[in-house]
């Protein structure tokens, strides 16, 4: 759907003039056809052209304030109009792109099922453990795009009203299952927000609390 397109200020005058016109037109062939017809109702003595005169601007001039006050109350709503659009094109652009990051995350783990345990079963690596590099790898890309959310919650605060929560709960629980991302995050923590390392306080808390791993119910027999 196209947004409207603001009034130009040539078309306002173009209006307000065109409006002018017409009623000074109307008002003058009114006086002229009473003059004809009844010369005595319209006696163009000095004071009565000063009056028709001053008459004539005053209403001129109401009339042009209502068509003026008209446009601009037209003009606002059109502007209301396109700044709802414009944010509306920007909050669904920036959640593609977090839905695109979340799918690229879980894409992760899809292929390569050996990284799970160290990030939500709450296994720990060592130098010797040849997955080392590849678990530290993957904790610095969730990092990068836990504070690419987190800078953009914070600077968008209005069109994360409802997703906030359930993010940042995201989040946490993913530092909780994790003793690898924590680590890391507390060796690289210039990289990152402070909003970020709340989070992560937040996790390591929830799992000292017990939970150190994602539970996933089993069948029911």
């Amino acid at each position: 759907m196209l947004a409207p397109g603001p009034i130009n200020i040539s078309i306002i005058i173009l209006i307000v003039l065109s409006v002018i016109v017409c009623l000074f037109g109307l008002i003058s062939a009114s006086l002229f056809w009473l003059r004809r017809k009844k010369p005595e109702v319209v006696a163009l003595e000095a004071i009565k052209v000063y009056e028709y005169v001053s008459l004539c601007i005053s209403v001129l001039y109401f009339i042009t304030v209502v068509v003026t006050l008209v446009l601009l109350i037209f003009q606002n709503r059109i502007i209301s109009m396109q700044t709802s659009y414009a944010l509306q094109s920007l909050e669904g652009s920036i959640y593609a792109n977090v839905t695109n990051q979340t799918l690229a995350q879980d894409q992760i783990f899809i292929q390569n099922p050996e990284l799970r345990p160290y990030f939500y079963e709450g296994k720990d690596t060592n130098p010797n453990d040849p997955l080392h590099n590849k678990v530290h790898a993957t904790a610095e890309y969730l990092l990068d795009f836990f504070d690419s959310l987190e800078t953009q919650l914070k600077k968008y605060p209005y069109l994360w009203i409802h997703e906030r929560r359930e993010w940042e709960a995201n989040t946490v629980d993913m530092f909780a299952w994790s003793p690898v991302l924590c680590r890391y995050l507390d060796a690289t923590r210039s990289w990152y927000s402070e909003e970020l390392y709340a989070l992560k306080t937040a996790g390591e808390k929830k799992r000292q609390q017990g939970n150190k791993a994602q539970i996933v119910p089993g069948p029911t027999p």
